[in-house]
């Protein structure tokens, strides 16, 4: 059947949601789906890569602003969408009753917190709007059991990576650790570059300092300044995935971290935390679950480096093609739902 699907995201950025928007967008017509994607706000340094990849791309004033709210139903009530899949966490409630008349699918994209003061946000969001929406979706089973404190029955699907990631290359490893993603107090970068300082370990890094903390743009420098640095900022990680020994992910939690898949799908073996998020990963090959110290992880980025070897193959698919497939049957479901409901 065909379908058009708005997609409500925050700023357009290059990290999880964004970039796998960009790989799956040549199967989106395999389903005679039309995707648009909408950003809140006006920083949208990767609009230009999802317009490229042939999205129709617009923006709102973020819709926790009255502004921003009259802004997202004109849009719905312009566009007209099939359905409607949300993909922010922020002001979830506006953005459920601004697209009140449309079927709704959420993608709860983090294991957000469901105990303590700041999970009451989020229960009485969840209370607030949850009726309204025809389908959850998880990224993991971590996220999954992570929603259903909350009362959510979320339907799992397993994010995914470019169809350039798929296969294990030969050769032997260079012995340098990766660290991909975007700096912040979530993805707890600190932690493995402080063991990458400890044990003067080679690491080509990958994403953004905009966020990164004074200690670990020091760290950076200090890495930088001994020639240990192979690559610091923005940029493709294919390469250096490629030819890593050991991918380091020390976040605090996720929600099924892409770069994580990536580095799984090329063979290089990782090392994560024990985490929500992360523990969907402990039966991968190559997978290494650690505790959170500076000394657990200098030993194995050490081991690692010494040994340089490849994985086997990940078990998970981690397709394009196959997590497009699995959405578009929620949408069909979602629709069919919400038909009879109104019916």
């Amino acid at each position: 059947m065909a379908m058009t699907v708005l997609h409500l995201l925050g700023p357009l950025r290059p990290s999880g949601m964004e970039r796998m928007l960009i790989s799956s967008a040549p199967y989106w017509d395999d389903h005679d789906v039309t995707p648009i994607v909408v950003g809140q706000g006006a920083d949208h340094p990767f609009r230009a890569e999802l317009e490229g990849a042939g999205y129709d791309v617009r923006h709102i004033v973020p819709v926790r602003s009255r502004a921003g709210l009259q802004e997202w139903r004109a849009l719905v009530t312009e566009i007209n969408p099939s359905i409607v899949h949300i993909h922010t966490e922020q002001a979830f409630v506006s953005a459920v009753w601004g697209a009140r008349h449309v079927p709704q699918v959420r993608t709860v994209h983090n294991a957000f917190p469901v105990r303590g003061t700041s999970s009451w946000s989020r229960r009485i969001q969840a209370r607030l709007a949850d009726g309204r929406v025809n389908a959850f979706i998880a990224p993991s089973q971590d996220v999954a059991a992570n929603e259903a404190v909350v009362g959510r029955s979320c339907e799992v699907i397993l994010n995914w990576v470019d169809d350039r990631f798929q296969g294990i290359g030969e050769g032997p490893r260079e012995p340098y650790a990766v660290i991909v993603g975007n700096a912040s107090p979530i993805k707890r970068h600190l932690l493995a570059l402080e063991a990458l300082v400890a044990t003067a370990s080679p690491v080509a890094y990958v994403g953004s300092e905009a966020n990164a903390s004074p200690h670990e743009k020091a760290l950076l420098d200090e890495l930088e300044s001994k020639g240990l640095l192979l690559h610091r900022g923005v940029g493709d990680p294919e390469q250096w995935l490629r030819r890593a020994s050991v991918f380091l992910m020390p976040s605090v939690h996720e929600g099924m971290g892409v770069a994580l898949a990536e580095a799984l799908s090329v063979g290089t073996p990782a090392l994560v935390c024990d985490v929500p998020g992360l523990r969907w990963s402990q039966s991968e090959p190559g997978v290494t679950v650690l505790e959170p110290t500076v000394k657990a992880w200098a030993a194995a980025i050490k081991r690692a480096l010494r040994d340089a070897y490849s994985s086997a193959s990940p078990e998970h698919d981690f397709s394009a093609s196959r997590g497009v497939h699995a959405y578009v049957q929620v949408y069909v479901r979602a629709i069919a739902a919400s038909t009879r409901a109104d019916g």
